[in-house]
Parts: C-alpha cells; sequence; structure tokens
C-alpha cells in the first residue's frame, strides 16, 4: 500500500517571529565582521536597509496571527523589556573580529528584545478595541500626534533627538551600516526607527486580524510604503522647511494611511462616530499647529568621536523615528564600545 506523509504543519505566528528576529541577530554580527567591495556599495546598502525596514514588519504580521489575551501580550512585554535591557550592559571594546561579531550580536540580541515588548504592548491595546471604526480615528490621531512629537520644533521626540540622542539611540531599532573596503567613515545607509512605530504597526496588525479586516493586504502595501519613505528622509534629510528639519519624519503617517486607504471598505461609521472622528482631527491638527509656533534653541555640537573599534576599520556604529545617514567623512561612533559622537546631521 503506498505511504501517505502527513502535511508539514505550517510554523505558528510565534515561531516565525522568533525566527525572523533571531535571524537579524545572526545577520548583524555578520555584518559586524564581513567587509564588501567599495563598487558593492549601491547594491548591499540598499539590501541592508530593505531588510531591516521589511523583517520586524514581517515579524509582528506573522505574530499578530495569535489568538491574543491580555495576559500572553503582558508576559511578553515583560520577557521584551529583560532582554532590552541589555543595551544597557557596558561592553569591553573589541580587539579582533570574534569579539566584534559576538558584541554585534548581543546587540542584534537587545534589539530582539525591542521587538518582542512592542509586539507585546501592540497586541495589549489592540485587546481593547472593541469595534473595528475605532482604528479610523486612532489611525488619524496617531498620524498627526507623531507630526506633534517628532516633526515640530516643540515636540518632545524632536527635542529629545537634538539634545540627547543617545538616549534615542537606546531605545529605538536601529539599521546597521554595512562595511566597504577602502570607504571613508560615514559612507552608506544608516537610520533610526522609533519604538512608538514598532507597537503601533504591532497593534495594527494584531486588530486588523481580530476584526477581519484586510490584515495581510495591509502588510504587503505598508512595507513598501516605509522604504518609500525611508528613501524621501535619505535624500532630503538635509533641508529645512521653515523651523522644520526632515532629518527624521513620523513613519505612523505612512502607516495610518495605508491602513486607511486598504482597509477603507471595512469601515461603517454611524453619524456619532463621524462626528468623533471629525473632532479628534481637528485635535490632531491643532497639536501640529502647536508644536510647529513653539521654537526652541538648537542643541549644541557634541564632540568628535573617538578612534574606532579597530585600527583602519570603517566604525560600525548605527545611527539615525526614520533619520537621514551621516554625510560621508563625518565621524561617528561606535555602537557600544567607543564614546558618543556627532551626531547625524538633525
Amino acid at each position: 500500500m503506498p505511504q501517505f506523509r502527513k502535511p508539514l504543519r505550517k510554523p505558528r505566528g510565534f515561531v516565525v517571529f522568533a525566527l525572523i528576529i533571531l535571524g537579524l541577530v545572526v545577520l548583524d554580527a555578520a555584518l559586524g565582521v564581513v567587509t564588501f567591495p567599495l563598487k558593492w556599495d549601491p547594491f548591499v546598502s540598499p539590501l541592508i536597509t530593505a531588510i531591516y525596514v521589511v523583517a520586524p514588519i514581517w515579524a509582528l504580521y506573522e505574530a499578530s496571527r495569535e489568538k491574543w489575551t491580555w495576559t500572553t501580550a503582558v508576559l511578553l512585554i515583560v520577557i521584551g523589556v529583560a532582554i532590552h535591557c541589555l543595551i544597557l550592559v557596558p561592553l569591553a571594546p573589541a580587539r579582533n573580529l570574534t569579539q566584534i561579531a559576538w558584541m554585534r550580536a548581543f546587540e542584534g540580541f537587545a534589539q530582539a528584545g525591542l521587538l518582542t515588548w512592542c509586539l507585546g504592548l501592540g497586541a495589549l491595546l489592540a485587546t481593547l478595541l472593541r469595534d473595528r471604526n475605532l482604528l479610523l480615528p486612532v489611525a488619524i490621531f496617531l498620524a498627526a500626534f507623531d507630526i506633534f512629537v517628532i516633526l515640530t520644533p516643540g515636540g518632545p521626540t524632536r527635542q529629545l533627538m537634538t539634545a540627547h540622542p543617545e538616549a534615542f539611540a537606546k531605545i529605538a531599532f536601529s539599521i546597521p551600516r554595512a562595511s566597504f573596503a577602502g570607504a571613508e567613515v560615514g559612507s552608506g545607509i544608516t537610520a533610526r526607527i522609533g519604538p512608538a512605530d514598532m507597537f503601533l504597526l504591532a497593534m495594527f496588525f494584531v486588530a486588523l486580524t481580530r476584526f477581519g479586516m484586510r490584515a495581510a493586504a495591509t502588510f504587503r502595501a505598508v512595507a513598501p510604503a516605509l522604504l518609500l519613505y525611508l528613501l524621501v528622509v535619505i535624500v532630503f534629510g538635509r533641508f529645512r522647511i521653515g523651523p522644520i528639519r526632515l532629518d527624521a519624519l513620523p513613519a505612523l503617517v505612512p502607516i495610518g494611511a495605508v491602513i486607511l486607504i486598504v482597509n477603507r471598505k471595512e469601515f461603517n461609521l454611524t453619524r456619532d462616530e463621524k462626528l468623533s472622528t471629525a473632532v479628534v482631527s481637528a485635535i490632531g491638527v491643532g497639536l501640529i499647529i502647536f508644536g510647529a509656533t513653539r521654537h526652541r534653541p538648537e542643541a549644541q555640537p557634541e564632540a568628535q568621536a573617538g578612534p574606532s573599534q579597530r585600527e583602519g576599520a570603517p566604525r560600525r556604529g548605527r545611527r539615525g523615528a526614520l533619520r537621514a545617514p551621516a554625510a560621508p567623512g563625518q565621524p561617528q561612533s561606535d555602537s557600544r564600545s567607543a564614546p558618543a559622537g556627532t551626531p547625524s546631521p538633525q
């Protein structure tokens, strides 16, 4: 009689999430020791950026397909925060390639903790939403609030990035910089994504899945949208529009726009819900106006960075809500082993 194999069981969302973030840890370690030919820069740098933007979004989407409860969400928050706190552990300067690889893997593992607690917090917030129509005012308000806190001079995130960039660096998700033989320090592409973008994206994915909305289509649209958005930051990061600087842009704007566009047919608002959405929108616009009209003094530039981890090798630091890379030749600090250096242009 013919033998029939049992169909392979598709991995659960948490398994896929763990595999993706552990894969990023391995890639992080590899990027710490691998040096590419300089002529590969136009291909390798965008590829690395694409991986580090799309992979976390994919991980959050896959995990959102699980059956969520508030207890599961809280457990992930606790585990994630405990792992992320490893970023505070001081590390000795790396003296060889093996030590650099282990140091980068350690930092990547800490970032895995960041994604874990962002997933848990996003899922916890999603369990509090009782109606799909609430996603409409929530997305509109969060996009406006993100503009206020990041893009306007009076926003708290903007002030944090200007006055204390090292604090933002420890709580943000980092896109690493590849090393190229013969390249000046500061070449390549690098950026940081704020944790609010991650946990709110997780919240939307979990909520869309719970309400039977277009979660998969949203994932397929939001990943390339954020990649294009990052390109805008890279190209226009050194420009200003009046007091507004474009080196950091609010990622919740494209996230909210994609969610509303992809799921526009899923909403059926009552008259009261339309009125409340209009009120929330007006509050968001008011916050933007308030932040744009508050002028803050510029922070004083910091001291120059110290020596690199390896003599003669480009630093493997991370710089950068979505931020522009440093100009070619501008010194940057090592991610953990060197003193803090001059931040990317803001």
